[in-house]
């Protein structure tokens, strides 16, 4: 952790008090002073102090399994949103505090969707995408409380990594890469509803 932009690093409790202590965090997201970060096997951790001191979460943030790989993180407010692979999710409106599932897939088409990146737009829409021998995506307009799938072109064999929203364009990106390594997908979508 560090205090002073980076320039110097202090070390965190091993694990961040998850109830393991050799355990790969994947992705961490910040509400103000409150942070959660999760984890492989289910493990995740809340700060309400920026990330100083941490306690432990529910394992698997009853997102409907309990050792899910939890892949990425987003928060809106009070609001966040934990994706994992094989298509779980979990959803807290009090802060990352209490966690209940979302539909596994989210609606996306696939309910073994390895969802690698989820953002939000600072409003209500969010965006997820992932894959299962094809790029499948959820989208919600209703700050994560319902999914669906947006209209899309299919892209095949293709493994999207990271998504975020341009608050400057009003644009989604998407960035990832093809199955076979060779060649890399920057997918665009305007006003978030394709």
């Amino acid at each position: 952790r560090s205090t002073d932009n980076g320039v110097t690093w202090a070390a965190l409790p091993r694990g961040l008090n998850s109830g393991a202590t050799n355990v790969g965090f994947t992705s961490v997201a910040a509400n103000g002073d409150v942070w959660v970060a999760v984890a492989q096997n289910g493990y995740a951790s809340r700060s309400t102090d920026n990330g100083e001191t941490w306690t432990a979460l529910t394992k698997g943030l009853n997102c409907g399994l309990e050792t899910a790989i939890f892949n990425s993180i987003s928060a809106n407010g009070d609001t966040w949103v934990a994706v994992t692979s094989a298509g779980w999710a979990s959803r807290s409106t009090d802060n990352g505090l209490t966690w209940v599932a979302l539909p596994q897939g989210l609606n996306s088409g696939s309910t073994n969707t390895v969802f690698k990146s989820i953002a939000n737009d600072g409003n209500s829409t969010w965006y997820t995408a992932g894959d299962d021998s094809v790029l499948y995506a959820a989208m919600s307009t209703d700050d994560g409380a319902t999914w669906f799938r947006p209209e899309y072109t299919t892209y095949y064999n293709t493994d999207t990594y990271s998504i975020i929203y341009n608050t400057v364009t009003s644009e989604w990106l998407a960035a990832g890469t093809a199955y076979d390594g060779v060649g890399a997908n920057i997918l665009k979508a305007k006003g978030g509803t394709e």
